[in-house]
């Protein structure tokens, strides 16, 4: 280990938020320090000709004329699916509009229930929220199974932090849905936007310059004496930006936590035979131990002809149990994919911040004592919270505001 540098500004993390807000400095751009030998974090895309797959689902919504200075993306409309297991069959999302799919007895409970469902004022957890919105039909047959079975959290033990990001429906439509089909979109991503050629990897990748250090890990962070130890060398700092998972960043700084998440198993998979859904993605309340399928063959910007890639996304907490010739049988039986010929799979430590009951007070918590480092941590993972790309463009531009004051 050698030298010390002394910089200005030190950004942890080589993900699109730090990539982005190092690109906001037209002048003395500060290093960023990457742990892999390659940037983009989560915003990745594998490739294993004629294969590719991204790390997960990842679209474009806002910001639309920032990310098109990026790379050259292109608009379509989301098509997604909810297999119920009942009908042994796809119906369309969001479930909470299009119960009239479902069997005759499950959709005059939903209508039933809606109609009686006990509305408060206050909710207190996200099962509240539910059951007060929805009722005991929509919450039971999906809501409820679905995210406990993501989250590995009870519903009830869940905070509310994260509702908006669950589309906005109207008691309305609520009701009609249980009749007929309503032409309507619903949620923030229901038009996306996607790069051209290359898949969602290809915008990290247009950010390269020699302040870069990929493969230096930071091993310790003095905030005291304000300095880094990485894996190569010392670094003095004045300013620090994380955007390293919040977790990590209090292990390097002492500070005990009581944060949770879940990480995911990303199962990828090629085959030489077509598809039999055209949707983007699938979610799975029930059946298989994916919860989520990516059916990137069918994201435009990512189709090779005659090659088809997916990937099964599996949440678990401190190990994954499932292995994947078991994710193979579940795929196989879906009979989304008839043929196997190609498989990787990839870990996701950090997958999905858990909105429990102490998130509020946890988090407030130690970004107080961040604040007193003049440590800022930032981006999905480093703000600890339900976030999109968008945001973390927006993320990195209120911080460069916040250094520019």
């Amino acid at each position: 280990m050698v030298g010390r540098k002394i910089m200005k500004t030190i950004i942890i993390g080589a993900g699109l938020t730090g990539l982005y807000f190092q690109s906001l400095f037209k002048k003395d751009k500060p290093i960023i320090l990457e742990s892999s030998s390659k940037v983009g974090g989560l915003c990745k895309t594998i490739r294993e000709y004629p294969y590719m797959w991204d790390y997960s689902g990842h679209f474009i919504h806002s910001n639309i004329d920032l990310f098109s200075k990026l790379c050259d993306i292109r608009p379509f409309y989301r098509k997604s699916k909810i297999f119920i297991k009942k009908l042994d069959k796809l119906i369309d999302y969001p479930f909470q509009v299009n119960t009239h799919q479902l069997s005759k007895t499950d959709k005059e409970y939903c209508r039933r229930t809606l109609k009686n469902r006990k509305i408060k004022i206050v909710n207190k957890n996200f099962e509240d929220w539910c059951l007060s919105n929805y009722g005991k039909g929509i919450y039971n047959l999906f809501m409820k199974p679905y995210n406990e079975k993501l989250y590995k959290t009870l519903c009830k033990n869940m905070s509310l932090d994260f509702t908006k990001y669950i589309p906005n429906i109207s008691y309305d439509d609520l009701k009609k849905g249980t009749y007929k089909k309503l032409n309507k979109n619903y949620g923030y991503n229901s038009k996306l936007y996607y790069p051209v050629r290359g898949g969602i990897g290809s915008i990290c990748n247009k950010f390269s310059n020699s302040q870069i250090k990929t493969n230096e890990k930071v091993i310790k962070i003095n905030p005291t004496k304000k300095y880094i130890t990485t894996t190569k060398r010392k670094y003095k700092y004045n300013k620090l930006v994380s955007t390293m998972p919040l977790p990590e960043l209090c292990k390097l700084l002492g500070i005990k936590h009581k944060l949770k998440w879940v990480s995911l198993k990303i199962f990828m998979v090629g085959s030489k035979k077509r598809l039999s859904s055209n949707a983007h993605w699938i979610y799975y309340p029930d059946k298989y131990d994916f919860h989520r399928l990516c059916l990137f063959s069918n994201v435009p910007g990512m189709s090779v002809y005659k090659y088809y890639s997916i990937c099964a996304e599996v949440s678990y907490k401190n190990k994954c149990k499932v292995s994947f010739d078991e994710i193979e049988k579940q795929l196989l039986d879906s009979k989304i994919i008839s043929q196997i010929d190609y498989k990787i799979e990839k870990d996701v430590p950090y997958g999905y911040v858990i909105f429990d009951k102490k998130y509020d007070s946890e988090r407030a918590r130690i970004f107080k004592q961040l604040e007193k480092y003049n440590i800022s941590s930032i981006g999905r993972f480093g703000e600890w919270k339900y976030s999109t790309m968008s945001n973390a463009l927006n993320d990195a531009i209120f911080e460069k505001i916040r250094e520019d004051e």
